[in-house]
């Protein structure tokens, strides 16, 4: 039996040395990559659950909006239904009164052509439409 020389002799607490730092290094970059992979899904979710309470807020913002303009357009709504029907009554009663104007405006030119040529004849009669009003 030979005596271990000192390269052998230090070489195997060497080497021993360097596979625990080796294994050591390899658990600790795996653990470092698992870290940053769960970072970076946890940044996801939370981005993700950020835009889903964002867009849940923005739907009930919209939500409320819309009641909001319904509860301001509903009386327009009703006020213009009335002023249309308002404005199809007096368009009715502007037709008539229109329609006596130019009655009364015909009568009276025959009475004037009838005033400048007395020998035209009787007095021109009344419209039926004017008697009624008079």
């Amino acid at each position: 039996m030979s005596t271990p020389s000192l390269i052998e002799t230090l070489a195997s607490p060497v080497l021993g040395f360097f596979g625990v730092v080796t294994g050591a290094a390899g658990v600790w970059h795996a653990n470092r990559t698992k870290s940053r992979q769960d970072t970076a899904l946890a940044g996801r979710d939370d981005d993700r659950e950020d835009r889903t309470a964002t867009d849940a807020r923005w739907q009930a913002m919209l939500d409320s909006q819309r009641k909001d303009f319904e509860t301001l357009l509903e009386p327009m709504r009703t006020q213009l239904d009335g002023l249309t029907t308002k404005v199809t009554l007096l368009e009715a009663a502007l037709d008539k009164v229109s329609g006596y104007y130019r009655a009364a405006l015909d009568y009276i030119r025959q009475l004037r052509h009838w005033g400048a040529d007395p020998s035209a004849g009787p007095m021109p009669e009344i419209p039926a439409k004017l008697a009624e009003q008079v």
